[in-house]
């Protein structure tokens, strides 16, 4: 499957620009901290197989329920 190309599509999409005024970024970079600190606890506390795509998809997996609350608040900024 190879790389995948998306950086130009990214800047398609209306993103705002941080404002920490703003609640719903506060709670975005909040979460995305959170699921940080999950993310590196599972990596390193996890015998992981090998392979960068399944590690990829047992942190999804483990991160499932921080990244819909996530999902959710984007949907509503954009």
């Amino acid at each position: 499957m190879g790389e995948r190309d998306i950086e130009k599509k990214v800047l398609d999409l209306a993103i705002p620009k941080y404002d920490p005024r703003v609640e719903e970024h506060r709670e975005v970079a909040a979460l995305g901290a959170t699921a940080r600190e999950e993310a590196l606890a599972f990596l390193t506390e996890t015998e992981l197989p090998p392979g960068i795509g399944t590690r990829r998809r047992d942190v999804r997996k483990r991160l499932k329920p921080l990244l819909k609350q996530i999902d959710a608040i984007v949907k509503k900024l954009i």
